[in-house]
Protein backbone atom coordinates (compact mmCIF):
# COMPACT_ATOMS: atom_id res chain seq x y z
CA UNK A 1 0.00 0.00 0.00
CA UNK A 2 1.07 3.59 -0.63
CA UNK A 3 2.67 5.15 2.46
CA UNK A 4 0.67 8.36 1.97
CA UNK A 5 -2.59 6.41 2.04
CA UNK A 6 -1.48 4.54 5.15
CA UNK A 7 -0.79 7.84 6.91
CA UNK A 8 -4.26 9.14 6.00
CA UNK A 9 -5.92 5.93 7.22
CA UNK A 10 -3.94 6.06 10.46
CA UNK A 11 -4.81 9.72 10.98
CA UNK A 12 -8.48 9.44 10.03
CA UNK A 13 -9.33 6.68 12.47
CA UNK A 14 -11.00 6.75 15.87
CA UNK A 15 -7.63 6.68 17.62
CA UNK A 16 -5.99 9.16 15.24
CA UNK A 17 -8.77 11.74 15.42
CA UNK A 18 -8.91 11.38 19.20
CA UNK A 19 -5.21 12.24 19.36
CA UNK A 20 -5.75 15.18 17.02
CA UNK A 21 -8.35 16.69 19.33
CA UNK A 22 -6.17 15.97 22.37
CA UNK A 23 -3.23 17.76 20.70
CA UNK A 24 -5.21 20.86 19.72
CA UNK A 25 -4.81 23.99 21.83
CA UNK A 26 -5.51 27.71 21.45
CA UNK A 27 -8.39 27.04 19.07
CA UNK A 28 -9.26 30.44 17.61
CA UNK A 29 -11.56 30.31 14.59
CA UNK A 30 -15.30 29.81 14.90
CA UNK A 31 -15.16 26.87 12.52
CA UNK A 32 -12.47 25.06 14.53
CA UNK A 33 -14.33 25.75 17.76
CA UNK A 34 -17.47 24.22 16.26
CA UNK A 35 -15.57 21.13 15.11
CA UNK A 36 -13.95 20.78 18.53
CA UNK A 37 -17.34 21.10 20.22
CA UNK A 38 -18.55 18.21 18.02
CA UNK A 39 -15.43 16.11 18.59
CA UNK A 40 -17.32 13.20 20.16
CA UNK A 41 -19.50 12.95 17.05
CA UNK A 42 -16.42 12.94 14.81
CA UNK A 43 -14.72 10.28 16.93
CA UNK A 44 -17.88 8.17 16.89
CA UNK A 45 -18.40 8.33 13.12
CA UNK A 46 -14.91 8.44 11.58
CA UNK A 47 -14.30 4.68 11.27
CA UNK A 48 -17.68 4.14 9.62
CA UNK A 49 -17.14 6.99 7.16
CA UNK A 50 -13.72 5.68 6.10
CA UNK A 51 -15.15 2.16 5.75
CA UNK A 52 -17.93 3.56 3.55
CA UNK A 53 -15.46 5.42 1.32
CA UNK A 54 -13.48 2.19 0.97
CA UNK A 55 -16.67 0.45 -0.18
CA UNK A 56 -16.66 -1.74 2.91
CA UNK A 57 -19.98 -0.39 4.27
CA UNK A 58 -22.03 0.71 1.24
CA UNK A 59 -25.29 0.48 3.21
CA UNK A 60 -24.18 3.50 5.26
CA UNK A 61 -25.09 5.75 2.33
CA UNK A 62 -28.71 6.14 3.43
CA UNK A 63 -27.70 7.21 6.95
CA UNK A 64 -25.19 9.72 5.61
CA UNK A 65 -27.76 11.23 3.23
CA UNK A 66 -30.28 11.57 6.05
CA UNK A 67 -28.25 14.66 7.13
CA UNK A 68 -28.57 13.50 10.74
CA UNK A 69 -25.55 11.21 10.84
CA UNK A 70 -22.50 13.37 10.13
CA UNK A 71 -21.39 16.36 12.22
CA UNK A 72 -21.25 19.45 10.00
CA UNK A 73 -18.98 22.51 9.89
CA UNK A 74 -18.16 25.16 7.30
CA UNK A 75 -17.71 22.82 4.31
CA UNK A 76 -21.41 21.97 4.51
CA UNK A 77 -22.49 25.59 4.16
CA UNK A 78 -22.59 25.18 0.37
CA UNK A 79 -25.38 22.60 0.67
CA UNK A 80 -28.33 24.93 1.10
CA UNK A 81 -30.50 22.86 -1.22
CA UNK A 82 -29.70 19.16 -1.45
CA UNK A 83 -31.94 18.53 -4.43
CA UNK A 84 -30.53 21.49 -6.34
CA UNK A 85 -26.98 20.51 -5.46
CA UNK A 86 -27.28 16.84 -6.43
CA UNK A 87 -30.16 16.67 -8.86
CA UNK A 88 -30.69 13.06 -9.89
CA UNK A 89 -27.38 11.75 -8.57
CA UNK A 90 -27.57 8.35 -6.95
CA UNK A 91 -27.62 7.77 -3.22
CA UNK A 92 -24.03 6.47 -3.17
CA UNK A 93 -22.69 9.53 -5.00
CA UNK A 94 -24.51 11.91 -2.67
CA UNK A 95 -23.17 10.07 0.36
CA UNK A 96 -19.60 10.09 -0.99
CA UNK A 97 -19.82 13.84 -1.56
CA UNK A 98 -21.10 14.45 1.97
CA UNK A 99 -18.44 12.15 3.43
CA UNK A 100 -15.80 14.12 1.53
CA UNK A 101 -17.07 17.40 2.99
CA UNK A 102 -16.92 15.80 6.44
CA UNK A 103 -13.25 14.87 5.91
CA UNK A 104 -12.45 18.31 4.52
CA UNK A 105 -13.86 19.88 7.68
CA UNK A 106 -11.48 17.71 9.70
CA UNK A 107 -8.66 18.64 7.34
CA UNK A 108 -9.38 22.34 7.93
CA UNK A 109 -9.19 21.73 11.68
CA UNK A 110 -5.82 19.99 11.31
CA UNK A 111 -4.39 22.77 9.14
CA UNK A 112 -5.57 25.49 11.53
CA UNK A 113 -4.58 23.79 14.79
CA UNK A 114 -2.12 20.93 14.26
CA UNK A 115 -0.05 21.19 11.08
CA UNK A 116 -0.38 24.01 8.56
CA UNK A 117 1.32 21.89 5.89
CA UNK A 118 -1.24 19.09 5.99
CA UNK A 119 -2.92 18.04 2.76
CA UNK A 120 -4.65 14.88 1.55
CA UNK A 121 -2.54 14.40 -1.57
CA UNK A 122 0.64 16.48 -1.13
CA UNK A 123 1.86 16.97 2.41
CA UNK A 124 4.08 20.08 2.75
CA UNK A 125 4.15 20.44 -1.05
CA UNK A 126 4.92 24.16 -0.98
CA UNK A 127 8.22 23.52 0.80
CA UNK A 128 9.50 21.73 -2.27
CA UNK A 129 7.73 23.40 -5.18
CA UNK A 130 7.91 27.08 -4.37
CA UNK A 131 11.20 27.29 -2.47
CA UNK A 132 14.06 29.17 -4.16
CA UNK A 133 16.54 27.92 -1.55
CA UNK A 134 16.87 25.07 0.93
CA UNK A 135 16.63 27.39 3.95
CA UNK A 136 12.92 26.92 4.59
CA UNK A 137 13.16 23.16 4.13
CA UNK A 138 16.22 23.04 6.40
CA UNK A 139 14.39 24.97 9.13
CA UNK A 140 11.36 22.70 8.81
CA UNK A 141 13.46 19.55 9.13
CA UNK A 142 15.15 20.92 12.25
CA UNK A 143 11.95 22.07 13.91
CA UNK A 144 9.93 19.99 16.34
CA UNK A 145 8.15 17.05 14.71
CA UNK A 146 4.42 17.48 14.21
CA UNK A 147 1.86 14.84 15.11
CA UNK A 148 1.60 13.91 11.45
CA UNK A 149 5.39 13.71 11.15
CA UNK A 150 5.36 11.21 14.00
CA UNK A 151 2.73 9.04 12.32
CA UNK A 152 4.55 9.14 8.98
CA UNK A 153 7.95 8.30 10.45
CA UNK A 154 6.52 5.49 12.58
CA UNK A 155 4.85 3.88 9.57
CA UNK A 156 7.97 4.38 7.44
CA UNK A 157 10.12 2.75 10.10
CA UNK A 158 7.82 -0.28 10.08
CA UNK A 159 8.10 -0.48 6.29
CA UNK A 160 11.89 -0.24 6.40
CA UNK A 161 12.05 -3.03 8.98
CA UNK A 162 9.84 -5.17 6.76
CA UNK A 163 12.12 -4.52 3.78
CA UNK A 164 15.28 -5.28 5.76
CA UNK A 165 13.71 -8.45 7.13
CA UNK A 166 12.98 -9.67 3.61
CA UNK A 167 16.67 -9.57 2.77
CA UNK A 168 16.19 -10.06 -0.97
CA UNK A 169 17.52 -6.94 -2.75
CA UNK A 170 15.09 -7.43 -5.66
CA UNK A 171 12.13 -7.39 -3.26
CA UNK A 172 13.61 -4.37 -1.48
CA UNK A 173 13.90 -2.52 -4.79
CA UNK A 174 10.33 -3.44 -5.75
CA UNK A 175 8.92 -2.26 -2.42
CA UNK A 176 10.92 0.96 -2.69
CA UNK A 177 9.45 1.62 -6.14
CA UNK A 178 5.90 0.82 -5.01
CA UNK A 179 6.26 3.31 -2.13
CA UNK A 180 7.87 6.02 -4.30
CA UNK A 181 11.28 5.67 -2.64
CA UNK A 182 14.72 5.66 -4.25
CA UNK A 183 16.67 2.40 -3.91
CA UNK A 184 20.47 2.17 -3.57
CA UNK A 185 22.28 -1.17 -3.24
CA UNK A 186 25.60 -0.33 -1.57
CA UNK A 187 26.75 -3.96 -1.55
CA UNK A 188 26.27 -4.32 -5.29
CA UNK A 189 27.71 -0.87 -6.03
CA UNK A 190 30.97 -1.69 -4.24
CA UNK A 191 31.35 -4.94 -6.12
CA UNK A 192 29.57 -7.55 -4.02
CA UNK A 193 31.29 -10.14 -1.82
CA UNK A 194 34.72 -9.15 -0.40
CA UNK A 195 34.40 -5.71 -1.99
CA UNK A 196 35.55 -3.80 1.11
CA UNK A 197 38.69 -5.98 1.22
CA UNK A 198 39.34 -5.38 -2.46
CA UNK A 199 38.81 -1.64 -2.03
CA UNK A 200 41.29 -1.52 0.87
CA UNK A 201 43.99 -3.53 -0.97
CA UNK A 202 43.77 -2.06 -4.45
CA UNK A 203 46.05 0.72 -5.73
CA UNK A 204 45.04 3.43 -5.13
CA UNK A 205 43.07 2.24 -2.10
CA UNK A 206 39.41 3.19 -1.83
CA UNK A 207 38.88 1.95 1.76
CA UNK A 208 40.75 1.99 5.06
CA UNK A 209 42.59 -1.02 6.43
CA UNK A 210 39.93 -1.46 9.11
CA UNK A 211 37.94 -3.07 6.27
CA UNK A 212 34.85 -1.15 7.35
CA UNK A 213 35.11 2.46 6.16
CA UNK A 214 35.75 3.82 2.66
CA UNK A 215 38.45 6.49 2.48
CA UNK A 216 37.91 9.93 0.93
CA UNK A 217 38.33 8.64 -2.64
CA UNK A 218 36.00 5.73 -2.03
CA UNK A 219 33.45 7.98 -0.36
CA UNK A 220 33.49 10.32 -3.37
CA UNK A 221 32.77 7.38 -5.68
CA UNK A 222 29.90 6.13 -3.50
CA UNK A 223 28.47 9.64 -3.16
CA UNK A 224 28.44 10.07 -6.94
CA UNK A 225 26.84 6.66 -7.49
CA UNK A 226 24.27 7.39 -4.76
CA UNK A 227 23.40 10.70 -6.42
CA UNK A 228 22.94 9.06 -9.83
CA UNK A 229 20.83 6.28 -8.28
CA UNK A 230 18.51 8.82 -6.63
CA UNK A 231 18.21 10.92 -9.78
CA UNK A 232 17.60 7.84 -11.90
CA UNK A 233 14.75 6.72 -9.65
CA UNK A 234 13.41 10.29 -9.57
CA UNK A 235 13.29 10.52 -13.37
CA UNK A 236 11.73 7.05 -13.63
CA UNK A 237 9.02 8.06 -11.16
CA UNK A 238 8.44 11.65 -12.34
CA UNK A 239 6.74 10.81 -15.69
CA UNK A 240 4.40 8.44 -13.84
CA UNK A 241 3.26 11.16 -11.43
CA UNK A 242 2.95 13.81 -14.13
CA UNK A 243 0.85 11.48 -16.29
CA UNK A 244 -1.39 10.73 -13.31
CA UNK A 245 -1.95 14.44 -12.72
Amino acid sequence: MDLGIEVILELFSKEGISKIFESASNIETDNSQRIFALKEEYIKTINDVIAFLQNKKPTLARQICSMNFLPEASRFSQLDDMEYAFGNMGLQDKAKHLATLYLEDLSDFIVENIDENFGFSRYAEKLGRSANSFDELYEKLHSEKTFIDEITLELLEKKIKEILFLGDSHIQARLAYDHHLAFFNLFQTMGGENSIVNWANQKPALANKDYVHPNAKGADILAEKLFHAIMNDYHNYKPKTETAE
